[in-house]
């Protein structure tokens, strides 16, 4: 419990503190004082204040990357295209990509089932840190637009409804209050 105050906390409050005074101007004792006081109330309640809390937070984050990750996307068109392309048709360029993803992740997991995708389908660190190295030789604008796409992923992938997931926690939550419990 102690380590969990000392270890990777206070360089991650650090920086938040930083962040919110270089972005928000508000000094860096506040943010520190306010996550100290909300991250002691999570972790002194206990795995199930935990829990609570992830299980509240968690569904939010993943629409909330997914939104971003429409945000960066629609500006980095409107930035590559430089007025040659309006925030309509940007937005609606950012949102087929969206979908896309969205089929290509249904897709592969549900190949999974069915034999059409295997495990060689999926990607981890070191892939990924290979595809950004791939974008970022096509520009600054390629790297950002895929890490929009990245955003998706998390989001999407945290969304669906498999029980270790949040997403099964969702459809669990759900299931539950539909049945009275």
């Amino acid at each position: 419990l102690l380590a969990s105050f000392g270890i990777g906390n206070m360089s991650q409050v650090n920086s938040i503190s930083g962040n919110m005074a270089n972005a928000f101007n508000i000094p860096t004792w506040v943010t520190g004082i306010a996550l100290v006081i909300i991250g002691s109330v999570v972790i002194l309640g206990g795995l199930k204040r935990v829990a609570n809390v992830a299980e509240k937070l968690v569904p939010f984050m993943a629409i909330l990357y997914i939104i971003l990750a429409l945000i960066i996307m629609t500006s980095v068109l409107l930035i590559v295209y430089r007025g040659g392309i309006t925030f309509a048709a940007a937005l609606n360029d950012s949102l087929s990509t969206v979908g896309y993803y969205f089929v290509v992740i249904w897709k592969t997991i549900t190949g999974l089932f069915t034999g059409k995708s295997s495990a060689s389908d999926f990607s981890g660190v070191i892939g990924i840190v290979n595809i950004m190295a791939q974008e970022a030789s096509y520009g600054i604008a390629n790297l950002i637009y895929f890490m929009g796409a990245l955003s998706i992923n998390l989001g999407v992938m945290n969304l669906l409804p498999i029980p270790a997931l949040d997403g099964g926690r969702i459809v669990l939550t759900i299931a539950q209050k539909l049945s009275g419990g």
